[in-house]
């Protein structure tokens, strides 16, 4: 039998706790690699679900903003029916400022004996 020197046994268990170390740290990202995968797949289910959610509120929104939806409205509270001649239509722009659609401010400088292409005031 070969004699094992002080060298070759350190090395040996040197060698022998790395190869430990690394096996416990390649459980350790198995671990959290499905970890992470199980919490994406709840996220995207998350994200679905909202996506419907949002859809669904959408869909509600344009259904009550249809006149016969308004008019019912206005009839269940006793309110006067909405008219092209009584309403203000208003739009957003892209920096989400509301603000009267063009057409409704002409009709509007019209009917108050302005004229919409003259700066100053009435005529």
């Amino acid at each position: 039998m070969r004699q094992v020197n002080l060298f070759e046994l350190c090395l040996v268990c040197v060698l022998g706790i790395i190869l430990f170390v690394m096996a416990i740290t390649l459980v350790n990202v198995q671990y959290r690699a499905r970890t992470l995968f199980v919490e994406h797949e709840r996220a995207v289910d998350v994200g679905r679900r909202l996506a419907d959610d949002q859809a669904d509120l959408l869909l509600k929104v344009r259904k009550a903003a249809l006149p016969g939806s308004i008019s019912e409205g206005a009839r269940g509270l006793d309110l006067e029916v909405a008219r092209g001649e009584n309403t203000v239509n208003l739009v957003v722009d892209e920096h989400h400022r509301v603000s009267f659609a063009p057409d409704a401010v002409l009709t509007n400088q019209e009917e108050n004996g302005r004229d919409p292409k003259a700066k100053g005031g009435r005529p």
